[in-house]
């Protein structure tokens, strides 16, 4: 009886040991995936950001002649008749 209680503990440990030995790439392996999705939903939550702020400026330069007149000073140096434009670098 005992040499049968050795012989299942024993079948028992290499199971259990080979059973560790052919999870261990599937584990780390995860680990990496679950770091590429979290990147993955970062840069998607930052382009989501980017097109909030892109809609809601398109919705400003289509409703407020103020934020089409800004645009104009800004990106084409358009100025007032009379104004003056500096250009600090």
């Amino acid at each position: 009886m005992k040499r049968r209680n050795l012989l299942t503990l024993i079948t028992i440990t290499l199971l259990t040991l080979w059973g560790i030995y052919m999870l261990l790439p599937a584990y780390a392996d995860h680990g990496k995936t679950r770091r590429q999705l979290q990147d993955v939903e970062r840069l998607y939550l930052e382009r989501q950001r980017d097109r909030d702020e892109l809609t809601h400026e398109i919705h400003k330069l289509k409703t407020d002649p103020r934020a089409i007149e800004r645009v104009a000073r800004e990106r084409f140096r358009w100025s007032r008749p009379g104004e003056t434009i500096y250009d600090f670098q």
